[in-house]
């Protein structure tokens, strides 16, 4: 798993409100001064190819576990 994966999709979690890529970014700045937006973006679009979040043009959410192979949906 990259260094910042699991970071990025905790981090849609807990701000809950369906965040955008920037605040899902400050929201990791803040414990990694680092990173950069691109980062966010490309985590972000693995997360979402992978059915673990979903997004609309300007928005992005934790989606929920289902099934019993543990697929996400």
């Amino acid at each position: 798993m990259p260094k910042y994966a699991e970071e990025i999709l905790a981090a849609v979690t807990e701000l809950q409100q369906h965040p955008t890529a920037e605040q899902v970014f400050l929201e990791m700045k803040r414990e990694h001064p680092s990173i950069a937006l691109g980062t966010v973006y490309k985590h972000l679009t693995v997360w979402r190819r992978r059915g673990f979040c979903s997004a609309s043009p300007s928005r992005v959410r934790r989606t929920g576990m289902t099934g019993r192979n543990g697929t996400i949906t």
